[in-house]
């Protein structure tokens, strides 16, 4: 079956079977009672109560709403009309470096030379990179990087994220 026609399929389940749940919930059928005293047959009719025919009713109607929301809400997780469009990981990944690298040619003047030596090692390596590889890239002491990533961090430029026992660069 078209998915286009499952989702309409659905959709119209969907809303005729919340119609008749509410109406069913709304409005139930008045439960009658026949008492017999002294040979007179009474009639009374006790609202509110639902009949075994209601409760069915209510039963199946909330079962095909369900399953009909489930099936409407994993189509448009799925590769329906309402999904947005396949972009490749790495197709993202490229054009986000590619708007870090113009807004550093802006921002590059302003920093200190240590400073953007750090930032090129970690645009170059992708946008993100282990601190203690870091060092090693950059051919600086501990501390000098420590410091010099202090200074990016407070700027907003990047960000260091722990990971065990060492810390992640990350480009911001």
């Amino acid at each position: 079956m078209d998915r286009r026609i499952g989702l309409a399929l659905a959709s119209v389940c969907l809303v005729a079977s919340v119609f008749i749940l509410a109406l069913r919930l709304l409005s139930p059928t008045p439960l009658s009672v026949y008492i017999n005293s002294n040979g007179s047959v009474t009639i009374e009719q006790i609202p509110g109560l639902f009949t075994f025919t209601d409760t069915l009713i209510v039963l199946l109607s909330a079962a095909l709403a369900g399953a009909s929301f489930v099936y409407v809400l994993l189509w448009r997780g799925g590769a329906g009309i309402a999904s947005p469009p396949e972009t490749h990981p790495d197709t993202l990944l490229e054009a986000s470096i590619q708007e870090k690298r113009k807004a550093w040619e802006q921002l590059a003047p302003s920093l200190g030379d240590d400073e953007r030596r750090i930032y090129e090692a970690v645009l170059d390596a992708g946008g993100f990179m282990g601190q203690s590889e870091l060092v090693q890239k950059v051919s600086m002491s501990k501390t000098t990087v420590s410091r010099s990533l202090d200074i990016l961090e407070s700027r907003g430029l990047l960000e260091r994220r722990r990971r065990g026992m060492s810390n992640v660069v990350v480009l911001k």
